[in-house]
């Protein structure tokens, strides 16, 4: 089972960081939860629901056989089948990867008693404007060096410039690696039992962003947990909350008429960078497969 590595608590507590699910005493307070203290910034608390309600919750509707039913309609019958035996708790990003963020939704799965379900979105294309695509390329390991000290170090993994813009499936690590394999397999190296879902095959038939989205937040209306994090720090970040993410999320909850259950994967960062970093273990395994490459 793997839990949160020591060089990540320690960090988080080097850098003053504060990262935790929300209490039970937060829930029972009804404590809001904001992004920006920005006022100008769009409003996002009340898209999340509290990790012990949300626990709760799940159990209630899984039992709810007309809201299946409903739900069921919605996808004409064709629910992805990782979701049809039981609920799932999701993290939703491009490709599988072991970074310090599905460390801590790894643990927030085993806290609401869900299975770990990774859903990717492997057709996207690679660009350096999105801050996950470029940390898949440009990795950034955290741990401590031979003196005991915090060190954080670095390794491009494929040429960024030559593939901005190019399909991730398209893409080639500098050992010549398929880079989507690349970062399955040093996933599985962590979370052997973990399994994957592509969201891309919510877009065959050409859909918008809205679109898949409305599927997206569907599932979770009682076949699981969808555990997330919308920034707005930037006027993409805050388009895309206001044009895809609201819609979709008031839409889906006026359909079933009841919110999709979406958990805040933390309560406060204030550098949520850090998130997309690795563990140190994960950077000796990256020159182990290059080193082995390269003989």
């Amino acid at each position: 089972m793997v839990k949160y590595s020591q060089e990540y608590r320690e960090g988080i507590d080097s850098r003053n960081f504060l990262i935790r699910p929300f209490s039970e005493e937060e829930d029972r307070k009804k404590q809001k939860f904001c992004m920006s203290e920005k006022k100008e910034k769009i409003s996002v608390e009340d898209i999340y629901t509290p990790l012990s309600v949300a626990k709760k919750e799940i159990k209630k509707r899984w039992k709810d056989k007309e809201l299946r039913r409903k739900v069921d309609e919605f996808f004409k019958g064709n629910i992805p089948k990782i979701f049809k035996n039981k609920p799932k708790a999701v993290l939703f990003r491009y490709v599988s990867t072991p970074n310090f963020e599905f460390n801590i939704f790894y643990e927030l799965a085993e806290m609401v008693e869900l299975k770990p379900v990774y859903m990717e979105f492997l057709n996207d294309k690679f660009c350096t404007v999105n801050q996950d695509k470029l940390y898949l390329a440009k990795m950034v390991f955290f741990g401590k060096n031979g003196n005991g000290n915090y060190v954080v170090s670095k390794k491009k993994v494929i040429d960024i410039g030559k593939y901005d813009g190019k399909s991730l499936k398209k893409l080639k690590t500098i050992w010549k690696e398929d880079f989507i394999n690349f970062h399955r397999r040093i996933f599985k190296k962590c979370y052997k039992s973990v399994k994957s879902f592509n969201a891309y095959k919510f877009k065959n038939n050409g859909e918008s962003p809205y679109e898949i989205y409305l599927k997206v937040f569907s599932l979770f209306i009682c076949h699981g947990i969808f555990f997330e994090i919308y920034y707005q720090k930037n006027k993409r970040e805050q388009e895309f909350l206001s044009k895809t993410i609201l819609p979709a999320f008031n839409e889906v909850k006026n359909i079933f008429g009841v919110k999709p259950l979406i958990v805040p994967i933390i309560g406060r960062l204030d550098e949520e960078i850090f998130l997309q970093y690795y563990p140190e273990k994960i950077r000796n395994e990256v020159e182990k497969i290059i080193n082995k490459t390269n003989k």
